[in-house]
């Protein structure tokens, strides 16, 4: 179910960066100006990246209703990750909620061994601090 619902996201994000910018170069033709093309262009990749972020936005929203903690961790650390360049704030939000729902990663019941046991919650936060870390170093030591 996650693999379904990441690959959606990504298609989608594909398909709304990719395809209009296809379909107004074709629809321009030669006989525009460039200028006036650039311009054009300026404006439906702003509004592109602003549904792109919105998106994204909304599926780590609906991620925390998920059955499925470490698929909602995942979901929501890439749309940090995804977001950050264009809203930082909503994205350290994103990210927090990602830390939180990793705690909420239910672990194996069964026997424990004294030397190792594998810990399902570790990945999840590990993913969660490589972003932290990677994209603000000060709230990764938080």
């Amino acid at each position: 179910m996650f693999a379904r619902r990441f690959v959606l996201t990504t298609a989608l994000a594909a398909v709304t960066f990719c395809q209009p910018a296809a379909l107004a170069s074709y629809a321009a033709g030669q006989d525009a100006k460039p200028a006036a093309r650039a311009g054009e262009d300026a404006s439906a990749e702003t509004l592109r990246r602003a549904r792109v972020v919105d998106v994204l936005r909304q599926t780590a929203d609906e991620s925390k209703a998920w059955a499925n903690a470490e698929a909602a961790s995942a979901v929501q650390t890439k749309a940090a990750d995804l977001i950050w360049d264009e809203d930082p704030a909503s994205a350290r939000d994103i990210l927090l909620l990602a830390w939180e729902t990793a705690g909420k990663v239910k672990e194996p019941k069964g026997e424990r061994s004294a030397y190792r046991n594998y810990s399902r919650r570790m990945p999840a936060r590990a993913a969660v601090l490589s972003v932290a870390k990677r994209r603000d170093a000060s709230q990764a030591d938080k």
